[in-house]
């Protein structure tokens, strides 16, 4: 239940009473403050009951009974003596004197709105001005006293208001020269309150300042919140009495004696929940008014309190966060927007019940809520938004603990200024960023490995470890030999675009040298000397090494790609080389034998590229078959080039430089880039078509796109402090990764090929 009340500006409320968000009871939603704005019209002898407290304000009651009113209630019981003022003993101990003593000096009332100044004043009025008053208080049974109960019934006592046109010099000085001087008064001792004095203007301060040492039988009291920055010489002719505003036992007092007056049963709960929600008399007496006429006859217990007090204010917040653990961006905007405070205000309430969740229902560490919370929060409903957070934070792969935190620091930060529209930027920046924890990106469900097909029909499962399974008869490469070869060469081409260019032999007999071991270890020296006089020069060496045993001795068959600028350089410093370690009487040509030349249509570097592996490939036994034909012919070796390779113990047979062999290749797989396999895929026809180039064309224009995709995620990353978005970006990057396609045959690419030309069926069919 709530009770809208209109607002005025007449009433100030005070900046220092805090309720659980660490705001002013009423300096957001200032819905009561028109309730208090019937002082004008009671002084002008009328009393108007404020509209929004009744569903009909110009229908009669069908009883004698009036009507539910805060005015009413400070009317009836606001304090009528010194002795009944609260919380201000001190003040009202002066005041006593100040009538025993019949002093005549003039006073100032300093405090916050609504500790009492008006009431004080006319306390001091009726004790002037009594006709049978004892021990300076008021008798309150004389006619002078209850002539001034009635607003303007009693012209001993003159009530101004410092902000309006009644407190200008001009009314002054007719109310000083003519009405005071001249007009005969019902009291012996009149008294000028001017409340909101602090609002006189120049002249009329300089008008009093001169009229106050002749007004010797005229009481003047002013009534201010703050005089500070008034003049010194101005103040320092009044007697400055400072009121204190109530304290929370002082308000709950005034609400207990009211509730006794009125003959309500009360929830002592009840009671001390509306004086701790109040900030000072007023609002007490308008909260009570505002409860009653929703309770109409029945007790007044602490759930209905908290349902019209409490619950209003929090429930936009707690809707906001229900949206948002829901993911309904528009109820999210449309809850914030419900709430009147202001959008600082609202940001920092959101900020509040975060922390209350966390302290009471997440912790790490739990503590006991404060007691606010626990009324303003309903303890089934925080339940409920923890589960759905609990949700989301599985998704972020974080803890329910982390995911809070992150929120909190989210709305911990606020701009110096904020605006409606960057409250609401708030509110969709803190959605977009959960959303993508409830964005579903897993890793595509890839076909299986047997369900792809080739050109020649159905692709055959596992050809590699077919091929590592064939025996071997030891003058010749196995199958997985020349699969590795065949994996280096197809891989030099998809992953750096180059093609083998050169060819080298070594004839280690003319070096000399007729030990294996020995042959392996010249042979690696030589590659590595290479590569570095290679790196040089500015260019990597991408090669294959191969032994062989002929009946002349062993031979080294190097096959690489020599860049067309580098060659003669590499031409002159083999053989610089090779000459130094010749054995004796044999020659340069003995020693080695160089061919290869730079090709520049591509078709004729396709074709020099295989030519060149196929020379590696010839020593392949002829008996090996896959599917009953021989590998060596599906290899495409012409027969002329076939011959046994030689007996060489199996692991200084052949090896790689790092760029195109194992290490590469698995380099390229950590990285999601994985080459195309045409042996791995049982494409037997497609070995040396020359699709290797285009498809490196593809992986270049795939890893671009990758590497644009990770920058702008980064350059994110480096712009932003706030955890909760470094979280949904590292999720978005991770979901970005997870859909970069682990086998090389589901890329997506912009051409048609053997690859992609037969759609792939559903795994999940039989």
């Amino acid at each position: 239940m709530t009770c809208n009340l209109p607002s005025t500006s007449e009433i100030e409320v005070p900046e220092n009473t805090p309720d659980f968000f660490g705001q002013e009871v009423y300096a957001a939603d200032r819905s009561t403050d028109a309730v208090l704005n019937n002082d004008a019209a009671a002084d002008d002898g009328q009393l108007h009951a404020p509209s929004s407290l009744f569903e009909d304000a110009d229908a009669q009651p069908e009883d004698d009974t009036p009507p539910v009113s805060p005015e009413l209630f400070r009317r009836k019981y606001q304090p009528r003596t010194f002795s009944e003022l609260i919380g201000q003993d001190q003040i009202a101990t002066q005041l006593r004197d100040y009538v025993k003593n019949a002093e005549t000096g003039h006073l100032l009332l300093a405090g916050p709105s609504g500790c009492g100044k008006s009431t004080t004043a006319l306390i001091l009025a009726k004790a002037l001005n009594c006709e049978g008053g004892v021990s300076g208080e008021a008798c309150n049974a004389c006619r002078s006293c209850r002539a001034m109960d009635v607003p303007d019934g009693h012209d001993a006592y003159i009530k101004l208001n410092g902000a309006s046109s009644q407190a200008h010099k001009a009314e002054l000085e007719y109310l000083f020269r003519e009405h005071l001087a001249f007009r005969p008064l019902d009291g012996p001792r009149p008294v000028v309150f001017i409340d909101e004095a602090h609002e006189l203007s120049r002249n009329a301060r300089d008008f009093l300042l001169m009229v106050l040492t002749d007004a010797q039988d005229v009481t003047v009291v002013l009534a201010m919140i703050d005089d500070s920055h008034l003049p010194p010489q101005f103040v320092n002719r009044f007697s400055r009495m400072a009121l204190t505003p109530p304290s929370m036992l002082h308000r709950l007092q005034h609400v207990k004696r009211i509730c006794d007056g009125e003959g309500i049963a009360a929830d002592p709960a009840a009671l001390e929940l509306i004086a701790e929600r109040s900030c000072d008399f007023r609002h007490a007496e308008v909260h009570l008014a505002c409860i009653m006429r929703e309770l109409g006859q029945r007790d007044l217990d602490l759930a209905v309190v908290r349902d019209t007090l409490i619950r209003p204010q929090s429930k936009p917040y707690v809707d906001y966060l229900t949206a948002l653990a829901n993911g309904n961006l528009q109820d999210q905007i449309n809850a914030v927007a419900r709430a009147s405070d202001s959008p600082a205000v609202r940001m920092d309430k959101i900020l509040r019940l975060l922390l209350h969740l966390k302290t009471a229902y997440v912790g790490p560490t739990l503590l006991l809520p404060e007691r606010e919370a626990a009324l303003a929060f309903d303890p089934a409903t925080c339940r409920e938004i923890v589960d759905h957070l609990a949700g989301i934070a599985h998704s972020f792969s974080l803890s329910l603990a982390e995911l809070v935190d992150h929120l909190l620091e989210h709305w911990s930060f606020q701009p110096h200024r904020v605006t409606e529209e960057v409250a609401k930027a708030a509110v969709v920046r803190c959605h977009d960023l959960l959303a993508t924890a409830r964005d579903d990106r897993a890793a595509p469900v890839l076909p299986s490995e047997s369900a792809f097909a080739s050109s020649r029909g159905l692709r055959k499962p596992r050809i590699r470890q077919r091929l590592a399974s064939i025996a071997n008869t030891g003058t010749h490469l196995t199958g997985q030999q020349a699969y590795d070869i065949y994996e280096a060469a197809t891989f030099l081409i998809q992953e750096h675009g180059l093609y083998f260019n050169a060819r080298l032999l070594i004839r280690f007999s003319a070096l000399g040298i007729s030990d294996e071991k020995q042959a392996a270890s010249a042979f690696t020296d030589f590659c590595r000397n290479l590569a570095q006089r290679l790196k040089e020069w500015g260019s990597p060496l991408h090669r294959i090494a191969l032994l062989e045993r002929t009946p002349e001795g062993i031979h080294g068959r190097l096959v690489f790609h020599l860049p067309e600028p580098l060659r003669q350089q590499a031409h002159d410093w083999w053989k610089v080389y090779l000459t130094d370690r010749l054995h004796g009487a044999a020659t340069l040509e003995d020693a080695c034998d160089a061919a290869g030349r730079n090709e520049t249509q591509p078709k004729r570097r396709t074709v020099q590229h295989w030519t060149l592996v196929r020379e590696l490939w010839a020593g392949v036994d002829p008996s090996l078959t896959i599917d009953g034909v021989p590998l060596i012919d599906r290899l495409g070796v012409p027969r002329q080039l076939q011959r046994p390779a030689g007996r060489i113990e199996g692991r200084r047979r052949h090896n790689f430089s790092q760029s195109i062999g194992q290490s590469g290749q698995d380099h390229a797989r950590d990285a999601m880039m994985p080459h195309v396999s045409a042996i791995a895929e049982g494409a037997w026809d497609q070995i040396a078509t020359g699709w290797e180039f285009l498809e490196h064309r593809e992986r270049q224009a795939e890893r671009n796109r990758r590497q644009d995709i990770v920058s702008t995620l980064e350059e994110r990353l480096a712009c932003t402090g706030d955890p909760l978005a470094r979280t949904a970006l590292n999720q978005q990057f991770q979901a970005e990764r997870r859909s970069w396609a682990v086998d090389a045959r589901h890329r997506l690419r912009q051409r048609v090929s053997w690859i992609n030309s037969t759609p792939a069926p559903n795994p999940c069919q039989e």
